[in-house]
Protein backbone atom coordinates (compact mmCIF):
# COMPACT_ATOMS: atom_id res chain seq x y z
CA UNK A 1 0.00 0.00 0.00
CA UNK A 2 2.83 2.66 0.89
CA UNK A 3 4.44 1.77 -2.43
CA UNK A 4 0.54 2.14 -4.04
CA UNK A 5 0.24 5.52 -2.64
CA UNK A 6 3.66 6.92 -3.62
CA UNK A 7 3.31 6.00 -7.02
CA UNK A 8 0.47 8.31 -7.15
CA UNK A 9 1.60 11.13 -4.59
CA UNK A 10 5.60 10.43 -4.11
CA UNK A 11 5.14 13.74 -1.76
CA UNK A 12 2.45 11.83 0.71
CA UNK A 13 2.70 13.45 3.86
CA UNK A 14 1.41 11.23 6.25
CA UNK A 15 3.29 7.89 4.18
CA UNK A 16 6.19 9.30 4.33
CA UNK A 17 5.56 10.57 8.23
CA UNK A 18 5.29 6.47 9.13
CA UNK A 19 8.23 5.69 6.81
CA UNK A 20 10.46 8.42 8.70
CA UNK A 21 9.24 6.76 12.49
CA UNK A 22 10.09 2.92 10.96
CA UNK A 23 13.71 4.18 10.23
CA UNK A 24 14.25 6.36 13.31
CA UNK A 25 12.85 3.52 15.17
CA UNK A 26 15.37 0.52 13.28
CA UNK A 27 18.20 3.43 13.97
CA UNK A 28 18.27 4.59 10.34
CA UNK A 29 18.18 8.29 11.23
CA UNK A 30 19.62 10.52 7.97
CA UNK A 31 16.50 8.22 6.42
CA UNK A 32 13.88 9.07 8.93
CA UNK A 33 15.12 13.01 8.27
CA UNK A 34 14.63 12.74 4.30
CA UNK A 35 11.36 10.62 4.37
CA UNK A 36 10.35 13.45 7.17
CA UNK A 37 11.48 16.55 5.19
CA UNK A 38 9.66 15.58 2.56
CA UNK A 39 6.36 14.72 4.34
CA UNK A 40 6.92 18.74 5.86
CA UNK A 41 6.77 19.98 2.21
CA UNK A 42 3.59 18.33 1.39
CA UNK A 43 2.01 19.56 4.97
CA UNK A 44 -0.75 21.89 5.13
CA UNK A 45 -0.95 21.16 9.15
CA UNK A 46 1.56 23.48 10.75
CA UNK A 47 1.17 21.70 14.24
CA UNK A 48 1.69 18.33 12.46
CA UNK A 49 5.05 20.01 10.58
CA UNK A 50 6.72 21.52 13.64
CA UNK A 51 5.58 17.70 15.10
CA UNK A 52 7.74 16.57 12.50
CA UNK A 53 10.62 19.03 12.88
CA UNK A 54 11.58 18.33 16.10
CA UNK A 55 11.73 14.48 15.28
CA UNK A 56 14.55 15.84 12.71
CA UNK A 57 16.26 17.60 15.54
CA UNK A 58 16.60 14.67 17.48
CA UNK A 59 17.37 12.27 14.65
CA UNK A 60 20.05 14.99 13.98
CA UNK A 61 21.19 15.05 17.50
CA UNK A 62 21.85 11.19 17.10
CA UNK A 63 23.51 11.43 14.50
CA UNK A 64 26.07 14.06 16.32
CA UNK A 65 25.16 16.84 13.40
CA UNK A 66 23.86 20.11 15.37
CA UNK A 67 20.61 20.29 15.41
CA UNK A 68 18.06 22.91 13.32
CA UNK A 69 16.90 25.59 15.80
CA UNK A 70 16.12 24.49 19.51
CA UNK A 71 14.15 20.92 20.42
CA UNK A 72 12.19 22.76 23.11
CA UNK A 73 10.13 24.95 21.24
CA UNK A 74 8.54 27.17 24.11
CA UNK A 75 4.80 27.36 22.42
CA UNK A 76 1.21 27.20 23.96
CA UNK A 77 0.40 23.38 25.04
CA UNK A 78 -1.29 21.61 22.33
CA UNK A 79 -4.32 19.26 22.96
CA UNK A 80 -4.12 16.79 26.06
CA UNK A 81 -0.98 15.59 27.27
CA UNK A 82 1.17 14.89 30.50
CA UNK A 83 3.18 17.63 32.67
CA UNK A 84 6.27 15.43 34.40
CA UNK A 85 8.74 16.04 37.02
CA UNK A 86 12.04 14.19 36.07
CA UNK A 87 14.88 13.21 38.14
CA UNK A 88 17.99 11.11 38.77
CA UNK A 89 18.27 8.90 42.16
CA UNK A 90 21.17 9.99 44.05
CA UNK A 91 22.48 7.10 43.90
CA UNK A 92 23.22 6.80 40.18
CA UNK A 93 24.82 11.13 40.57
CA UNK A 94 28.18 11.63 38.75
CA UNK A 95 28.05 8.70 36.75
CA UNK A 96 27.77 10.53 33.04
CA UNK A 97 28.26 14.06 31.94
CA UNK A 98 25.86 16.62 32.15
CA UNK A 99 25.61 17.18 28.66
CA UNK A 100 24.37 13.11 27.68
CA UNK A 101 21.04 13.20 26.43
CA UNK A 102 18.12 12.23 28.34
CA UNK A 103 15.25 10.85 26.04
CA UNK A 104 11.69 11.15 27.39
CA UNK A 105 9.12 8.90 25.28
CA UNK A 106 5.50 8.40 25.84
CA UNK A 107 3.97 5.43 24.60
CA UNK A 108 0.53 3.38 24.40
CA UNK A 109 0.04 0.92 27.75
CA UNK A 110 -0.27 -1.84 24.84
CA UNK A 111 3.12 -0.83 23.21
CA UNK A 112 0.95 -0.84 19.77
CA UNK A 113 1.75 2.54 18.56
CA UNK A 114 4.49 4.31 17.77
CA UNK A 115 6.05 6.74 20.29
CA UNK A 116 3.59 8.75 21.32
CA UNK A 117 5.29 11.57 22.03
CA UNK A 118 9.33 12.20 22.40
CA UNK A 119 11.39 14.85 24.11
CA UNK A 120 15.08 15.61 24.55
CA UNK A 121 16.88 17.03 27.28
CA UNK A 122 20.14 16.82 28.85
CA UNK A 123 21.44 14.78 32.07
CA UNK A 124 22.73 18.74 33.05
CA UNK A 125 18.66 19.80 33.02
CA UNK A 126 17.69 17.88 35.67
CA UNK A 127 15.50 17.74 37.82
CA UNK A 128 13.00 19.54 35.59
CA UNK A 129 9.35 19.90 35.00
CA UNK A 130 8.30 19.49 31.15
CA UNK A 131 5.01 19.12 29.67
CA UNK A 132 4.19 16.39 26.94
CA UNK A 133 1.57 16.84 24.48
CA UNK A 134 0.69 17.11 20.99
CA UNK A 135 3.62 18.92 19.74
CA UNK A 136 6.21 16.58 20.53
CA UNK A 137 4.13 13.70 18.45
CA UNK A 138 6.47 12.30 15.84
CA UNK A 139 3.58 11.69 13.63
CA UNK A 140 0.03 12.98 13.06
CA UNK A 141 -1.38 9.39 13.40
CA UNK A 142 0.44 8.61 16.95
CA UNK A 143 -0.34 11.44 19.67
CA UNK A 144 -1.13 11.89 23.27
CA UNK A 145 -4.81 13.11 22.18
CA UNK A 146 -5.64 9.41 21.09
CA UNK A 147 -4.87 7.33 24.61
CA UNK A 148 -6.47 8.40 28.11
CA UNK A 149 -3.33 6.62 30.14
CA UNK A 150 0.63 6.45 28.68
CA UNK A 151 3.63 4.63 30.13
CA UNK A 152 6.30 7.26 30.18
CA UNK A 153 10.10 5.50 29.35
CA UNK A 154 13.16 8.16 30.56
CA UNK A 155 16.40 7.15 29.09
CA UNK A 156 19.73 8.35 29.83
CA UNK A 157 22.01 7.36 26.45
CA UNK A 158 25.60 7.77 26.60
CA UNK A 159 25.77 6.44 22.80
CA UNK A 160 22.63 8.66 21.64
CA UNK A 161 21.43 5.55 20.23
CA UNK A 162 17.54 4.47 19.98
CA UNK A 163 17.97 1.30 21.42
CA UNK A 164 18.96 0.96 25.01
CA UNK A 165 22.44 -0.04 25.69
CA UNK A 166 24.42 -1.39 28.73
CA UNK A 167 24.78 1.18 30.92
CA UNK A 168 22.42 3.49 29.81
CA UNK A 169 20.12 4.63 32.92
CA UNK A 170 16.75 5.05 33.03
CA UNK A 171 13.26 5.13 34.80
CA UNK A 172 9.71 4.60 33.57
CA UNK A 173 5.88 4.52 35.11
CA UNK A 174 2.69 3.30 33.73
CA UNK A 175 -0.60 4.26 33.85
CA UNK A 176 0.11 7.76 33.86
CA UNK A 177 -3.31 9.80 33.28
CA UNK A 178 -3.10 11.84 29.68
CA UNK A 179 -5.70 15.55 30.22
CA UNK A 180 -4.95 18.73 31.68
CA UNK A 181 -1.47 19.61 32.22
CA UNK A 182 -2.00 22.45 35.22
CA UNK A 183 -1.64 20.00 38.39
CA UNK A 184 0.56 17.96 40.27
CA UNK A 185 3.31 16.76 37.93
CA UNK A 186 3.90 12.88 37.62
CA UNK A 187 7.14 12.32 39.19
CA UNK A 188 9.69 9.53 37.43
CA UNK A 189 12.95 8.90 38.92
CA UNK A 190 16.03 7.50 36.86
CA UNK A 191 16.68 4.95 39.31
CA UNK A 192 17.73 1.81 37.00
CA UNK A 193 20.43 0.56 34.42
CA UNK A 194 20.46 -1.42 31.43
CA UNK A 195 22.51 -4.20 32.16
Amino acid sequence: MVDETLEKNSSEPTVLGLLGIEAFDRGAYQEAIDNWRRAIAGMSDPASGEALRQGIQIAQQRLGQEPEGDVAVEEEPQGPGILARVSLDDELAGRLDDNTPVFVVARDMNGELPPLAVARLTLGDLPTELVLDQRHAMSPQANLGQVEQARLVVRVSESGQATPQPGDMFGQRGGVAVGDTDGEPVEIVIDSVVD
